[in-house]
């Protein structure tokens, strides 16, 4: 959260310092792979010079070694491929890198058979990016993935069929009125 307010600020060194906190605690961490490939974009955007920069290249070092945000994100994809919440961070990285790479993208978050951390926390987390543009549009892909994950978690509203939920809800006004009545 510290580098989300920093980033925003501009704040270079407290980037930094919180990049360098959270790698300390767990370096192959989903979220610290985003703030890791959002924080070499920030700095190419704008080069770092002087002391700033001196500081930020030689406390980088040991974090990544790679010089590129795509080198980076391959890497940390290669690395954690089967673990869904790790290629999911990986896949809207890759998005966000090159939007012409949604396919693949799309297919490393909705391929979700053999994968680890395939639980209802993760699956939904993967919906609302889906939904949330992060991997562009696909609504094709949504009702693909949803079906998928109806058969993992059929009792999870978040995937039941549209037409399911139009079904339940009206049986639960029929119910609701013949109870009133």
């Amino acid at each position: 959260m510290a580098f989300e307010i920093y980033i925003r600020k501009g704040r270079t060194l407290l980037m930094l310092r919180s990049i360098k906190r959270a790698h300390g605690l767990n370096p192959n961490n989903p979220d610290l792979h985003t703030c890791l490939v959002r924080f070499m974009l920030y700095i190419n955007r704008s080069p770092l010079e002087g002391p700033v920069g001196e500081v930020v290249k030689r406390q980088t070092t040991g974090i990544y070694s790679t010089s590129t945000a795509t080198q980076l994100n391959a890497e940390f994809l290669k690395k954690n491929r089967n673990s869904l919440p790790h290629l999911l961070q990986g896949a809207k990285i890759l998005y966000v890198l090159d939007p012409s790479a949604q396919t693949k993208a799309l297919s490393l978050v909705t391929n979700i058979d053999d994968l680890e951390g395939v639980t209802l926390q993760n699956c939904t987390k993967v919906l609302e990016s889906l939904r949330n543009g992060d991997f562009g549009h696909c609504d094709s892909t949504i009702a693909d993935y949803m079906t998928k994950c109806h058969k993992y978690f059929p009792y999870a509203t978040a995937f039941r069929p549209s037409e399911t939920k139009v079904t339940v809800t009206i049986k639960h006004q029929e119910k609701e009125n013949s109870i009133k009545n």
